[in-house]
């Protein structure tokens, strides 16, 4: 076997290179990190992947897709054994086997006073889908077996009162414990996460990756103890999974169903992301058979897409502290009408006639049935991961709405529309967001959501025109300026 992660130097240049062409689920790539070294720093310059190598005797080769401009775009690695030559940007280095993982993520979990911590669960211990070996499965070895080695830092126990006097942590007391606990935290980029066992969250979330909001994103997570816990096998199952899906956030991986939002989109796997059998998937809204169906055909691992970006996504696309959470550019498609529907299902947004520049944009969702009641969950609000907005902006550029928090909504009550309940609504301060003001020029908008339904179903709305105002007097400039800063957002 030659997969694995390789290191070689050239003069001033560092490159680190994983080769993934033979082993456990090959896919069939090779990439690779490449930094500047100066003096004692070490300065990132780029990333490169190769989709579809040839790969003969140990000569791997291929045209590879780079962050940066090259005028030798083909790269060809040469191994004899644990070493080699690999040529890359015109450069050629000497490359040494260094690890069989693709990438080392240095992983501090602790935990509140009372709080225990999940160890392990057997996966035989529950029917599971044939061909998947019983196996003692961690944390730990979950990341291992999609190559990532989780090496662990010393755990700590920190006291409840960090959560405040309702004794239910919000997203800021969480932040706020990990600059204060994590030994390793640092405004940065690293390879590095941490993980609280906590106790409760305000919310009652199972888990949550909550770094979402400032520069250096993705370097926090958390999961529930008082919603998970439990000693029976399913209960450790459950722990298992809230433990790794949560994680994976911090990894930059999207929920199943949301990968079609990621920026570069991705593709949906089947029946719209539901269809996955990934730990990114949400139990309850697995197609086709919900929990019972998704617990009998899940074998404990990500899917491939999943694989080849844990593996082989770009540097800043992966490491902590790197690219926000959903990766660089807010920019998409304006979310179009489905060619056929058979929900059941009608989504609509209201607004204001008109908006003054700097007043707070707040809109309505309304879903409704049309013809036979339907069934489906309350997730209407666009700050849950089951509705989102999209804003097309007077120059015409089209941004998605991302709230200052996005939670993961891991339970889905049932919501009855019929003639007793025919519609539910949810008001929305859709202004402000993680990218900043949404509304800060005068113009006609246009803003239009869709909401992801119990059965998969992808139901968008009409367009609903958004219009803002140009200011007339000079007071209104100065409102409109007091109005449209980042704290006032």
């Amino acid at each position: 076997m030659i997969s694995g992660l390789y290191q070689g130097q050239d003069g001033d240049s560092r490159l680190a290179l994983r080769v993934d062409v033979d082993g456990a689920r090959p896919m069939g790539r090779v990439s690779g990190d490449l930094f500047t070294v100066a003096g004692a720093t070490t300065s990132y310059v780029g990333s490169f992947v190769v989709s579809a190598p040839d790969v003969r005797e140990g000569r791997i080769q291929g045209r590879g897709e780079f962050t940066f401009a090259t005028p030798v775009p083909d790269v060809r690695v040469d191994l004899d054994g644990q070493a080699g030559t690999a040529a890359v940007a015109g450069r050629t280095y000497e490359v040494s086997f260094v690890s069989p993982y693709f990438r080392s993520v240095l992983l501090e979990q602790d935990s509140v006073v009372g709080a225990v911590p999940f160890v392990s669960y057997r996966t035989g211990s529950l029917p599971g889908p044939t061909g998947s070996p019983a196996r003692e499965l961690s944390v730990v070895s979950a990341y291992a077996e999609a190559g990532i080695e989780l090496t662990l830092a010393e755990p700590g126990v920190i006291p409840v009162e960090g959560s405040g006097a309702d004794l239910a942590w919000d997203d800021a007391e969480l932040h706020h414990a990990m600059t204060r606990h994590f030994s390793a935290f640092e405004d940065a980029v690293a390879w590095r996460v941490w993980l609280l066992v906590a106790s409760k969250h305000v919310g009652g979330y199972r888990g949550i990756m909550f770094d979402y909001n400032d520069a250096h994103q993705r370097q926090g997570s958390a999961v529930f103890y008082d919603a998970i816990k439990g000693d029976t096998p399913q209960a450790q199952r459950a722990q298992l999974r809230t433990y790794v899906h949560e994680l994976g956030h911090a990894f930059n991986l999207l929920h199943s169903w949301q990968k079609n939002l990621a920026t570069p989109p991705q593709p949906l796997g089947p029946d719209g992301g539901f269809g996955d059998l990934s730990w990114m998937n949400y139990v309850q809204n697995y197609r086709p058979g919900g929990e019972q169906g998704y617990w009998s055909a899940f074998p404990f691992q990500f899917t491939d897409a999943e694989l080849v970006h844990l593996r082989h996504g770009f540097y800043r696309d992966v490491a902590m502290g790197a690219n926000a959470f959903g990766t660089g550019a807010a920019d998409v498609a304006p979310f179009e009408q489905p060619v056929e529907d058979h929900s059941g299902l009608r989504l609509e947004l209201r607004a204001k006639d008109a908006y003054e520049l700097g007043e707070p944009v707040v809109v309505e969702l309304k879903l409704s049935y049309a013809g036979e009641p339907r069934t489906t969950h309350g997730h209407l609000h666009p700050d849950t991961e089951f509705t989102q907005v999209s804003i097309t902006q007077p120059s015409g550029r089209t941004v998605l709405y991302r709230p200052m928090m996005r939670h993961c909504v891991d339970t889905s009550p049932e919501i009855r529309l019929d003639e007793g309940n025919p519609a539910m609504y949810r008001s929305a301060y859709i202004g402000h967001g993680r990218d900043g003001h949404y509304f800060q020029l005068p113009g006609e908008y246009q803003v239009r959501a869709q909401y992801i339904a119990a059965d998969g179903s992808r139901i968008v709305s009409p367009a609903c025109p958004v219009r803002v105002r140009f200011p007339v007097t000079h007071d209104d400039h100065q409102v409109a300026e007091l109005m449209l800063g980042e704290d006032q957002g």
